[in-house]
């Protein structure tokens, strides 16, 4: 199994002819591709590959045909996860290319969706959920908080931020990524805190209506009906007592006919 597999993912070094698009940083470039590994258990036959052209992060896809359906759907997921890549590649037909693209922007709302669409519209609505920043989390989208990659929006694909694109440095790589784990650490002390003074102002906040009685006044006791089940709990009222005494967390009640008294809680 592994030598079949080694030898279906295994790729061929390409000799460089000419300048090469190089990534800047994570989710710049996505490539994407199917692979054809034979018959296996269902009806899937393909693997369609994802990968960031920086990292090498890849997501791999079990397809029953090489569809444009079928890599929209798949490319969708990886972009609820992760945002909008700036730069798709493949190495497929410019006309397949641009079929996913079109079902691509018609599941990115687009175009006006039909109400009863919503069902191709929901993978949509994660990438809305977690790009968007929160206040409980320190004005953090929660993609920055779980992947530390940046909140991305629908108009990054219009407006180009990359006018100039520079090669990054391999040597580079350890820097960014001891940058990126000291970045994640203080983010996440900076949602803690802001987590735990949220806390601490609804803990400090008053609960409920302070009662406080005076000796000589007349109340009546609330008290649980013992004799239901204890799914059935049934409170009832009994009295009249008069307050004869005020304790710091009880009071001391005698019954107007009978004179019994009973500590209560107020």
């Amino acid at each position: 199994m592994y030598d079949f597999l080694a030898e279906r993912f295994s790729c061929t070094k390409l000799a460089d002819k000419g300048p090469r698009f190089t990534a800047t940083h994570c989710n710049h470039a996505l490539h994407w591709d199917y692979l054809w590994l034979g018959d296996g258990y269902g009806d899937a036959s393909y693997v369609l590959v994802l990968k960031d052209s920086l990292s090498h992060f890849c997501e791999l896809f079990a397809t029953a045909a090489p569809t444009a359906m079928a890599a929209a759907e798949c490319l969708l997921e990886w972009t609820k996860r992760y945002g909008h890549p700036a730069i798709i590649i493949s190495a497929q037909g410019s006309h397949f290319r641009n079929q996913v693209l079109q079902l691509l922007c018609d599941r990115l709302k687009i175009y006006q969706l039909d109400r009863h669409e919503w069902p191709y519209l929901l993978p949509v609505m994660p990438f809305c959920l977690n790009h968007t920043p929160v206040a409980s989390l320190a004005n953090k989208a929660p993609i920055e908080v779980f992947t530390g990659l940046p909140a991305s929006s629908n108009l990054d694909v219009v407006i180009n931020k990359d006018s100039l694109i520079e090669p990054a440095e391999p040597r580079n790589i350890a820097v960014q990524v001891s940058k990126l784990r000291s970045s994640l650490e203080d983010m996440h002390k900076e949602v803690k805190d802001a987590k735990e003074t949220l806390t601490s102002s609804r803990d400090g906040a008053p609960q409920g209506t302070s009662v406080q009685f005076d000796v000589g006044d007349y109340v009546l006791w609330s008290r649980i009906d013992k004799r239901l089940t204890p799914s059935k709990r049934l409170a009832r009222w009994v009295g009249p007592f008069v307050v004869t005494e005020a304790r710091s967390h009880s009071f001391i009640v005698k019954h107007l006919l009978n004179g019994s008294e009973h500590e209560v809680h107020g």
